[in-house]
């Protein structure tokens, strides 16, 4: 009999905003995460995937790009002001009910898929349009535009 065990994990982001430390956006993931960037405009986040096992003939997916999507609530539509901006703020943020859409798999090139190669660090470019840049566990140093 062969088990093949299958993982989930969180993929969250969070405020950085010492009262709250909510979580905004958040998915689940069935594969190991080694790093994540978000985009210039904030509207995106790029997720660099480790390699699990060497499959010379298959292409894997290297990296996953999620849309940071804001969903209506019944709740944000009927959001009374409050007077306090601290308070409303906070308000703001606990309120969110965020989400992130999978809009795209960037997949390993077939020119790196001679031996064992993976993702050390995916990054987008500082500046929106200019693509990403990610670097391998043999040292390779590529930009996506």
């Amino acid at each position: 009999m062969h088990y093949k065990a299958k993982y989930c994990f969180g993929l969250g982001n969070y405020s950085l905003q010492w009262e709250t430390g909510e979580r905004i956006y958040s998915t689940k993931i069935d594969q190991t995460v080694v790093s994540v960037s978000i985009s210039p405009t904030q509207q995106h986040l790029l997720v660099g995937l480790a390699r699990r096992i060497h499959v010379p003939a298959r292409p894997f997916p290297m990296a996953l790009i999620y849309k940071l999507m804001e969903k209506q609530t019944d709740d944000k539509k009927k959001k009374v002001p409050s007077t306090d901006p601290v308070l409303e703020t906070e308000l703001d943020v606990k309120g969110n009910r965020e989400s992130m859409v999978l809009i795209r798999e960037l997949l390993q090139s077939s020119r790196e898929t001679s031996g064992y190669v993976s993702l050390n660090c995916i990054r987008w470019a500082p500046h929106p349009g200019q693509g990403m840049v990610y670097a391998t566990n043999t040292g390779q140093l590529n930009i996506l535009q």
